[in-house]
């Protein structure tokens, strides 16, 4: 699968927070001064600039896995169904044609959940790619290691997912 390619889905590029887990997204629920934001992101060494669907997925695959729990316990059937994830993309686009003009190709809940069940798949070949290394998987440590055989099932699962749903796209993945 190839995350620039020629037929993969449009997109809006922008800051993508890898590690979208709610750990590392903060609101505050008071008041907050002139120039502040009332949404913190923490531990971004992860975030890059790119598909805004990676983010999205990114936070879809983190509801998968129990990040508080210090053994990293793998959340059965976590992965949000379509109605959570088509509520949750609606959401998304209501508020950003608050603060940008809308492009109805790029900036519709269709296309926009198009572009996270493409996300998802390159989410998740990253973590593939970044544990083919024993040594970074040493490096994150044990508890890490469970949830290594999570992900390529959900890898799975999610491509024969969007395959099926987008059959025009199956020379990408």
């Amino acid at each position: 699968m190839r995350e620039s390619c020629e037929n993969c889905p449009a997109t809006r590029k922008g800051l993508n927070l890898f590690d979208c887990n709610y750990l590392n997204v903060l609101v505050r629920n008071s008041e907050v001064a002139a120039g502040q934001n009332n949404l913190l992101l923490i531990d971004h060494e992860s975030t890059w600039m790119g598909r805004r669907g990676n983010t999205i997925a990114g936070h879809f695959m983190n509801r998968t896995i129990r990040w508080s729990d210090p053994t990293h316990k793998v959340i059965p059937n976590g992965y949000p169904g379509e109605e959570k994830r088509r509520e949750f993309v609606s959401d998304y686009v209501e508020e950003l044609s608050k603060v940008i003009q809308a492009d109805p190709l790029i900036d519709s809940v269709e296309h926009v959940m198009l572009e996270v069940d493409f996300s998802i798949l390159t989410v998740l070949l990253y973590f593939e790619f970044l544990f083919k290394d024993i040594s970074q998987c040493v490096r994150f440590g044990e508890a890490f290691m469970q949830i290594v055989p999570h992900l390529i099932h959900l890898y799975n699962e999610r491509k024969q997912y969007f395959l099926k749903r987008y059959p025009e796209f199956k020379d990408e993945v």
